[in-house]
């Protein structure tokens, strides 16, 4: 069954290959915007109390540079992913789901009607055709992106302190255990929440 699922989502998926790309760049700025404009302004700070003596413009051009391009860069993948995502991809990807769902719906047997309300396939066609793009964005937007963040964040805690590293490293490593211990137990709150709210 997952097999089949992740091949509807790849179906789906496969006409917005210049959206995802948009997302995955707009996931990376995100996370080196992050994790790397406070180091940038701590080698700008240092810098300067290091150097006090010496011309700021050639010391700081660099970093200085550096600081724009970054900050130029997410704030411009950041208005395409709004244009490619938001306005283009996900109200087609949308259309697209409910219409390969429907013609699958109408290629079933008139028992499978009669097993079926009507009602409850309408429901589960409209929460396919929000859950997939929501699922795509929770991957890209909040998985692929904290990854980069928390390695990022781990590169630049080392050269400033390698004990400030491990600390996060400890920290991210009890959460997401605390995480994974704890999912089986919020799945089956969850799995009984929603049934009591359709009740």
């Amino acid at each position: 069954m997952s097999f089949s699922i992740l091949g509807f989502v790849r179906k789906m998926v496969r006409p917005y290959h210049l959206p995802v790309f948009i997302m995955v760049l707009s996931a990376i700025g995100l996370a080196v915007q992050t994790s790397l404009l406070p180091y940038i302004l701590k080698v700008i700070l240092d810098r300067m109390a290091t150097f006090p003596n010496k011309d700021p413009y050639s010391i700081l051009i660099f970093p200085a540079i550096l600081y724009l391009i970054i900050y130029f860069t997410h704030s411009t993948t950041y208005r395409l992913y709004n244009y490619f995502v938001e306005y283009r991809m996900i109200p087609e990807m949308r259309k697209r789901i409910s219409t390969n769902c429907i013609n699958h719906l109408l290629k079933l047997s008139h028992q499978f009607y009669q097993n079926n309300f009507a009602g409850s396939l309408g429901s589960k066609v409209s929460e396919l055709v929000m859950a997939i793009p929501d699922s795509i964005r929770l991957v890209i937007d909040k998985f692929i992106s904290t990854f980069l963040v928390l390695t990022i964040a781990i590169f630049t805690l080392s050269t400033v302190n390698p004990s400030f590293a491990l600390i996060l490293i400890l920290w991210a490593l009890i959460l997401l255990g605390s995480a994974i211990f704890l999912s089986k137990r919020m799945s089956r709150l969850a799995a009984d929440w929603a049934f009591k709210g359709h009740l």
